[in-house]
């Protein structure tokens, strides 16, 4: 909250000032009335959790100017080590004039360091640029889920997206089999990836009990049989995950946002055939 107490002290500042001039508040922030798909509303309670414990820290200003200056922060801080350890990661944040006209992309022409000799953050190219070409940065390798909850954007084409299926094994599962699942720490990377990348471990047996508990084991491969089994046993989940993912996006009517929404929903689509083009592999 240092930033407000800047912006109304220093109002000279150019670069305050450029900050008082933009809105950086994530779209969906705008319209929390929007019934968001389940896909989405797990991330966003995170979000707004964290940003509600940072509320209840400076109760002394206002909403407005809070807002302000936590999405000021939050969607353009980057993080450094700091010389002295600190249990708290957002003490190792900072603000960087200039840093705001580059762009996120998966295939960017920089990189960026913070240099602990000069105390100076760094941006080195790692191919040519053009002239006229935006100067671009790989923020972090975020799914189109986490881009549009932290920063307001999604993009056309992203290999970070993931599908998280736990609601669906939940639904699928027995509450037995369940506890059998996090009895062996299987209960996590729950989740499907666009492209050909292969299914998880943990997703494979947690499938394959629930066809074959009686016969089950946490460690083996499947077998010519259960390979066939488990073939067809995730083709019939996939079905019920796309036709999930169809319910939600029908139920999200909104009036914003529309661009972003439709790119989610193709995003969602696309891992799910993926996946079942991978799952050939399988037999």
């Amino acid at each position: 909250m240092r930033l407000v107490y800047v912006c109304e002290k220093e109002k000279t500042n150019p670069y305050i000032e450029f900050l008082r001039s933009i809105k950086s508040i994530p779209k969906w922030c705008l319209y929390s009335n929007d019934k968001y798909p389940r896909q989405l509303i797990d991330k966003m309670k995170k979000h707004l959790n964290k940003y509600n414990q940072s509320r209840n820290k400076f109760l002394n200003y206002t909403n407005d100017h809070f807002q302000w200056a936590y999405y000021t922060i939050n969607t353009r801080c980057v993080h450094f080590d700091m010389e002295i350890s600190s249990k708290d990661q957002d003490d190792n944040l900072c603000l960087i004039p200039y840093l705001d006209f580059v762009n996120h992309s998966i295939e960017p022409n920089t990189i960026s360091k913070f240099n602990s000799l000069t105390r100076s953050y760094e941006i080195h190219t790692i191919k040519s640029i053009n002239y006229n070409e935006q100067i671009t940065f790989l923020y972090n390798p975020h799914s189109n889920i986490d881009l549009f909850i932290e920063y307001g954007f999604v993009l056309l084409i992203n290999p970070y997206n993931q599908l998280n299926i736990e609601y669906e094994l939940e639904q699928l599962l027995s509450n037995e089999q369940i506890q059998i699942i996090k009895s062996f720490n299987y209960w996590n990377s729950l989740e499907f990836y666009s492209g050909n990348n292969d299914i998880s471990w943990t997703i494979i047996k947690t499938i394959e009990l629930y066809s074959n508990q009686y016969n089950w084991s946490p460690y083996d491969d499947l077998s010519i049989k259960n390979k066939y089994k488990f073939n067809d046993n995730i083709k019939q989940f996939l079905i019920i995950v796309k036709q999930n993912i169809e319910k939600d996006f029908q139920q999200w009517t909104t009036n914003y946002c529309i661009q972003e929404k439709n790119i989610l929903y193709k995003d969602f689509l696309t891992i799910i055939h993926d996946t079942s083009i991978v799952i050939q592999k399988y037999i």
